[in-house]
């Protein structure tokens, strides 16, 4: 890149930060530095979050001065802290990552986005990616994983197969990181159910537990962490798993006998959101910003980690056309979030009695 044109960006950069904190009642360089210089952002940590790290958050310090204190966490275990931390009126964090639906069900512990302030997702960004709450972040799916040297001859195609313990034996790994709808869904297009009849729709939950009943015996791992799920094939734990498909392609490229198949996996479209008590909110508001920016980063991210992002130059760089990208998005399980508001405790709470049995 031309000199005159990298300083000329990291100017407007530094004048970007600066006007958003204007805005917020801090009229100069100094206040915003008053904030604190910390940034803390929560994330599911490993490989994930160096990657984040070596793309986004070193590059945000050098253009700001903020330093990005990365915390790890599981969805659930974060959620928790950050509700205990607002009743307290102790609240540590400032970037929250946000999964499907869980917008919603802890809409009282977000931030609402100035998306109109935020110039880089405004011309950088695809069309829907910052909504009221939520900036999204990262687009993979939850795929179905196996091992090749087990399945030579004959490999699982689909999420049937997953529960055809005797077509294809062996133990298998599911998720249980507090996002159950997730094996619900898997759990009804196993059992014969359409894709039209879950995409976007209310999940029969008692069809969907009856199905996993019966997978059941055969779970040898419930992970709760990225890094569990690919422990797990690492030492032979298990021949088959429903795991994120970044980790699972993390595992291919590192030479593990992995396959991924796509078909009718669940999306996994997670995002950043602000916590409403954050300490350092307008810091937090120029990190979004700014991580839509740079599509060279999100491309050398997304070969790190095998997450694509929401940087649209990037999408169009990856798959021909980020309109390339979405066919294949179309054939993904996709939640209706407000259903998942209204039932997600009671969800949380069934599961959480059944996985215990």
């Amino acid at each position: 890149m031309d000199f005159a044109v990298a300083k000329g960006r990291r100017r407007m950069l530094r004048l970007t930060t600066l006007a958003i904190a204007a805005l917020a009642g801090f009229g100069s360089e100094p206040a915003l530095s008053q904030e604190g210089t910390e940034l803390v952002i929560v994330t599911s940590g490993g490989t994930f979050e160096k990657a984040l790290q070596k793309n986004f958050y070193e590059a945000f310090t050098a253009e700001t001065g903020i330093k990005v204190h990365p915390v790890s966490a599981s969805y659930a275990e974060q959620w928790a802290k950050a509700r205990a931390m607002a009743e307290s009126g102790r609240t540590e964090w400032d970037i929250v990552t946000v999964g499907i639906g869980e917008d919603a069900a802890n809409r009282d512990l977000l931030e609402k986005l100035d998306c109109a302030g935020m110039p880089n997702v405004k011309t950088q960004a695809i069309d829907g990616a910052c909504r009221e709450y939520t900036l999204l972040r990262t687009i993979g799916g939850t795929v179905l994983a196996y091992n090749t040297d087990t399945f030579k001859e004959k490999a699982p195609a689909s999420w049937a197969d997953f529960w055809d313990v005797a077509a294809f034996p062996g133990p298998r790994a599911m998720p249980n990181y507090g996002a159950p709808y997730v094996s619900l869904a898997v759990a009804l297009l196993a059992d014969g159910a359409p894709l039209s009849e879950v995409r976007d729709r209310a999940l029969d939950v008692p069809r969907a537990f009856a199905k996993l009943d019966k997978v059941k015996p055969d779970v040898s791992i419930w992970w709760k962490t990225g890094d569990q799920s690919q422990q797990a094939f690492r030492n032979g734990e298990v021949v088959m798993s429903m795991m994120w498909s970044g980790r699972a392609m993390q595992l291919q490229q590192a030479g593990q006998p992995i396959e991924v198949v796509w078909n009718n996996a669940s999306a996994e479209l997670s995002s950043w959101g602000i916590l409403k008590n954050a300490p350092h909110k307008e810091a937090a508001k120029a990190f979004l910003n700014f991580f839509m920016s740079r599509p060279e980063a999100h491309l050398a991210f997304s070969s790190q980690v095998f997450w694509d992002t929401a940087n649209r130059a990037a999408l169009d760089k990856t798959y021909g056309s980020s309109e390339t990208f979405m066919k294949r998005f179309e054939n993904m399980i996709t939640y209706d979030s407000a259903w998942l508001a209204e039932n997600r405790s009671e969800i949380v709470t069934r599961w959480n009695d059944w996985i215990s049995r």
